[in-house]
Order: C-alpha cells, then sequence, then structure tokens
C-alpha cells in the first residue's frame, strides 16, 4: 500500500530535510541506512541514533535481511541505546530487540507445512523452465518463511544506487520471458494458482516468495506504537524503493502507513506513489532526516546544546525501571 498526502511539512534541500517531531521513526536498512553490509559502514549512524533515542524517539528497522547483519553493524551502540533499537527483519517473520548482550526475539511467524509446500512447489515450477532454458537463475531455499530465485548469481551484492543497472541487466538476460515484468507476472500468476496467500517482492536482482512481507514487520510496529500511547502522525518512515520496479511495487512500498511522514532516500527511477517525498541521497540524507528529527523533539537542547536530555517515562512508553515495554503485541503483549 502506499502513502496518502499527509500535513507534514516538505523537506528543504539535499543536505538538510525538514520534517516534523516523530517520536517513533521507522526505517529500511540496505541502501537507506547503509550502503552496504560491510561491518564500518554503519559507523555514521552511531551518534545520529544514540542522540535520536536520547530525545525519546524509538526506533525501528524493517528489513528483509537477517537480523545478525544489522547487530554487528550497530556493535558500536552503548549497552542503554542498543537495548531501544528494534530490528524487524527476514521480511516481516521476525522482531528482534538489539540489545548489548545480544539481540532478544520478541516474535517469530511460524511457518506451516502446508505454507511450505506451497512454496516449495512455487519455486520449483519458476526455477525448472529457467534453467532449462539455459538461465543461470538459482533457488534459495535457506531464509525464514520464504524462498528466493536469484536472476543474477554471479553479481553477488549489486550497490542501491545500481538498481537500474540490476534491472536492465535482468531485462537483457531474461528477453525470452520478457524481462523482469514478464518474469514477475509469471511469478504472480503461479501464486494465484498454487497459494494466494503467498507474498512476492523483488529487488530486481532477486525475486522473493514467502508467507509474510514487510506489511506484517508494520502491524507490529504499529501495535507497538499504540502501545505507547503513540499515533500514526507521530510516525516517520524512511525508505529507498517505494516506487514500482518491473511492474511490481518497490521493496519498501509496505511500509508506507497512510498518515505517516514518509521519504525516499532512494534514486526511484520510476517515481514514488503520491504521499511520499523523495529526496534522495541515500544514507547520507537518512542521517540529515535523523538530524531533523532531533531538532524538532520537545527535549532538544535550545541552541548551543549537544544532545537531548533523557525524557522522563510516559504513559506506555517505559516502565518503572525506565525499561521498554517489548511484549510482543501480536500475542496479547506476551
Amino acid at each position: 500500500m502506499s502513502g496518502t498526502a499527509h500535513a507534514h511539512p516538505t523537506p528543504k534541500g539535499a543536505e538538510g530535510a525538514v520534517i516534523t517531531a516523530a517520536r517513533f521513526v521507522v526505517f529500511d536498512w540496505d541502501g537507506t541506512a547503509v550502503a552496504d553490509r560491510e561491518l564500518g559502514s554503519a559507523r555514521h549512524l552511531i551518534g545520529p541514533l544514540e542522540r535520536v533515542i536520547d530525545c525519546g524517539v524509538r526506533p525501528y528497522i524493517v528489513t528483509g535481511t537477517k537480523h545478525d547483519w544489522i547487530a554487528a553493524q550497530l556493535r558500536g551502540l552503548s549497552a542503554d541505546h542498543s537495548q531501544q533499537v528494534i530490528i524487524c527483519c527476514n521480511r516481516g517473520s521476525e522482531v528482534y530487540r538489539l540489545g548489548s548482550g545480544g539481540a532478544a526475539l520478541l516474535h517469530r511467524r511460524t511457518i506451516t507445512d502446508g505454507e511450505q509446500q506451497a512454496l516449495d512447489a512455487v519455486g520449483a515450477s519458476l526455477i525448472r523452465p529457467l534453467t532449462d532454458a539455459g538461465h543461470r537463475a538459482r533457488i534459495i531455499t535457506d531464509r525464514l518463511n520464504r524462498i528466493k530465485i536469484d536472476l543474477l548469481p554471479d553479481w553477488t551484492d549489486p550497490p542501491k544506487p545500481q538498481i537500474e543497472t540490476v534491472v536492465n541487466l535482468v531485462n537483457s538476460r531474461y528477453r525470452d520471458c520478457n524481462g523482469l515484468k514478464g518474469l514477475l507476472q509469471t511469478t504472480l500468476q503461479l501464486v494465484a494458482d498454487v497459494a494466494p496467500d503467498l507474498r512476492v517482492t523483488s529487488d530486481a536482482k532477486h525475486i522473493e516468495i514467502g508467507v509474510t512481507d514487510k506489511s506484517h514487520s508494520m502491524a507490529w510496529i504499529l501495535a507497538d506504537v499504540s502501545g505507547r500511547r503513540g499515533t500514526v502522525a507521530e510516525v516517520a518512515i524512511i525508505g529507498d524503493e517505494f516506487g514500482p520496479l518491473g511492474g511490481i511495487e518497490g521493496s519498501d512500498a509496505k511500509t508506507a502507513i497512510p498518515g505517516a511522514a514518509i521519504y525516499s532516500v532512494g534514486r526511484e527511477p520510476n517515481g514514488v506513489p503520491a504521499g511520499i517525498t523523495h529526496l534522495g541521497g541515500g544514507p547520507r540524507q537518512f542521517v540529515n532526516i535523523l538530524t531533523s528529527v532531533i531538532a524538532n523533539s520537545p527535549w532538544h537542547d535550545p541552541p548551543g546544546g549537544t544532545s537531548c536530555p533523557v525524557p522522563r517515562p510516559r504513559g506506555g512508553h517505559a516502565d518503572g525501571n525506565g525499561e521498554p515495554h517489548d511484549r510482543d503485541p501480536e500475542n496479547g503483549g506476551q
């Protein structure tokens, strides 16, 4: 789903996005917060994230990948700050609280035998004709609750800024399948025939089929926001792939919630849906947005100050010991 128009001010300039105060910041990881998965690539985030948390803002990372990549990249966070970071990962199937002693599992979606059989059937029906036609596509089955068709196995980790190159290469190699759009249409038809509840997403290099997607992450987050007496109007959402790609919505489109302030820092070659502000600028612009959140926080120091004071807990934000309420909203708070 895409966001709708909201009353939040439009950011100005590539060097300093201006947004309304936010109590909750939801953001994608690869291509949004970091340029790649190298261990040092999140070093620039440590200071801004700690200041955002000190201002009473709750950060949620929404990613299709596993949590351990992110946990390793954020090792520089202090123990107190890391306790406040929530990682919604594996494309909607898991939620973790980071923590200095290792990430703690808060929620996991368990796949049923029937769903697994449906995934296997769709995967086999997709990969067989591709390999028979001489394509080097491969199926990846060791992901939680999903499978991936790797369309470019010889290109291990394409940088997000090169997404247009990835699309063009897929279209060239798979001309006999009508390119990425044709492959996605075939996948969607197979899913409709076999198991309509399965979810299909793509980052151009992969086609993913799973039982969850980022909308499940957002459902968990919105329940947590509500439990902390927050509203959607207090949420800022940042990603880099909201616009369509190869005839299917972008990988961050499922995070767009009407009423939130939504920003894209990606290239977005086909534009963004209504209600989403396209800034571009990648991870550097993402830090600018965090800086704006800090500046607009009610706990931000007056001019000349260097950081926000740690706010007192307010209804639903923390318990009497200042600990976050990290109960699973989908399981009655357990």
